[in-house]
């Protein structure tokens, strides 16, 4: 019956347990050599079927090699190989290997579209497990890609050959599409590939004749706004086009391209050159956004920079909020100017320093900060007077003459001037007693005022004051003039 490998091995093992009985016997070493040919070329068979055949180099060699041991073979060998079939199908395959590797870039135009049409022809009419044999399929695709572009290179040069003076401007577009056209797949070919290509100088030829209208239909072409050279490249074919003869401009047939991309592109461009710090950001941060809201939705999208322009208006936002912040300082209270004035100047040195040149009452904000910082001096030498304190007199002095040095309106703005009255009369009174002198022309009159101010003190006051020992001082006075007066009559009377 028909040779299986099932078979085969079983064959093989039942062959091996008569070999101790059969040893030596004539036609069992005939039978097991028959065997063991038959066993070589089988496994010469499987090997290339192990083998990769996309990494196998000599496919076609190895299957000849199996086939010529194969044919070495007697009958009664040959009926044991199993695998002949898949020799077979290897052959097949081998043919169609060859034919595809003897396909040459190198090849003339024809050769070359004969060699890849054969080769194709014979893998579609090959049964499918032969064309799973033909390990370099992907070189055949390769190749067939490369002819269909030539293909289609070669119809489009044939159309391109006319006289474009006889061009009417309808015909020019579909023209010099097919032009571009040819340029563009021409260039996606290889240099070798671009060898298969016949007439491809009379592209060449159109392409001087048009000259610069081509070259900017090309640049146009190459434009794209989701480059940062965007808007460059966009002013750039601009001037070229500008450049052109009258004539030569109907060729730039993607004119409109073009012309999409201008204004889109000019707004860009100023987007870049944008400053808080010009004279102008105000006036042009309006005028960009009109231009960009008369853009299409399209067009819009083509400014990949636009974010720009929402921060300018944002920062000009900040700026109006600034101007209003400002403005609330001088309505404000004493209690509430100084947080009023401190978040102005915080939110005042977040803003750039363009923005602060537009902020209009920018100086108004100087000048409270100004009047803080000298508000918060008064207030802080106020604090620290301490009645308790031998230095009391001092620090009442010191505060008193700061207050006296500030403004009317800076005045206004002393939260604790309350604490300032309340211990400035008490300070003067006991300044006033240090001061006095017995020498001095207005003592008896200093002493009586000082009693009348003395007097005129609540008990509370009293009290403070008498830690300066104010009323022992003050009778000690009295009595000092008491004791004049009495030596003044006694005088008068001796007189």
């Amino acid at each position: 019956g028909e040779v299986t490998e099932s078979s085969f091995k079983d064959y093989v093992s039942t062959l091996q347990k008569f070999k101790t009985t059969y040893k030596g016997e004539p036609q069992y070493t005939i039978l097991e050599d028959k065997i063991k040919e038959a066993t070589e070329v089988n496994d010469v068979i499987n090997d290339i079927a192990s083998i990769n055949p996309y990494k196998l180099t000599g496919f076609s060699r190895e299957v000849t090699n199996a086939r010529t041991a194969y044919d070495a073979l007697t009958d009664k060998a040959k009926s044991y190989v199993y695998n002949e079939q898949l020799l077979q199908t290897y052959e097949a395959a081998a043919i169609i290997v060859t034919q595809i590797s003897n396909i040459k870039l190198t090849d003339t135009a024809a050769e070359y579209k004969r060699k890849v049409e054969a080769a194709k022809e014979a893998f579609d009419n090959a049964p499918m497990e032969v064309q799973n044999a033909v390990g370099n399929m992907d070189t055949l695709k390769t190749h067939e890609n490369t002819l269909h572009r030539v293909d289609e290179l070669s119809t489009i040069i044939a159309s391109l050959n006319k006289d474009i003076s006889t061009l009417t401007d309808s015909q020019i577009s579909e023209f010099v599409a097919m032009l571009a056209e040819a340029k563009t797949l021409y260039e996606s070919l290889s240099t070798t590939e671009r060898k298969l290509v016949q007439g491809y100088q009379l592209v060449l030829d159109h392409e001087k004749g048009i000259g610069s209208a081509m070259e900017i239909v090309a640049l146009i072409n190459e434009i794209s706004p989701s480059l940062a050279t965007f808007a460059a490249r966009t002013e750039a074919v601009k001037k070229k086009y500008d450049a052109l003869a009258e004539t030569d401009r109907k060729f730039v047939q993607n004119y409109d391209k073009l012309e999409s991309y201008i204004e889109p592109a000019a707004i860009s461009n100023a987007l870049k050159k944008l400053k808080t710090t010009s004279k102008t950001f105000e006036a042009d941060v309006a005028d960009l956004r009109q231009r960009f809201d008369a853009l299409t939705p399209t067009q819009q999208g083509y400014i990949s920079n636009s974010s720009v322009l929402t921060d300018a208006e944002q920062k000009l936002v900040q700026v109006e909020e600034m101007e209003k912040l400002i403005s609330t300082i001088a309505s404000a209270t004493a209690e509430d100017m100084m947080s009023v004035v401190m978040s102005a100047g915080e939110a005042f040195e977040l803003l750039d320093a363009g923005q602060r040149k537009l902020v209009e009452n920018a100086s108004e904000l100087t000048k409270f900060e100004g009047i803080v910082k000298d508000v918060l001096k008064v207030e802080a030498l106020i604090d620290k007077i301490d009645i308790q304190s031998k230095q009391f007199t001092k620090q009442a002095t010191a505060a008193q003459k700061a207050f006296d040095k500030l403004t009317p309106e800076e005045r206004l703005y002393v939260r604790n001037v309350s604490a300032l009255a309340s211990t400035g009369p008490i300070s003067d009174f006991l300044v006033k007693l240090s001061k006095l002198r017995t020498s001095s022309k207005t003592y008896r009159q200093d002493v009586e005022d000082l009693r009348v101010e003395y007097m005129q003190f609540d008990a509370e006051t009293r009290d403070l004051v008498g830690n300066y020992e104010a009323e022992p001082k003050l009778v000690e006075a009295e009595r000092m003039i008491s004791q004049a007066n009495y030596v003044d009559e006694r005088i008068a009377r001796v007189g």
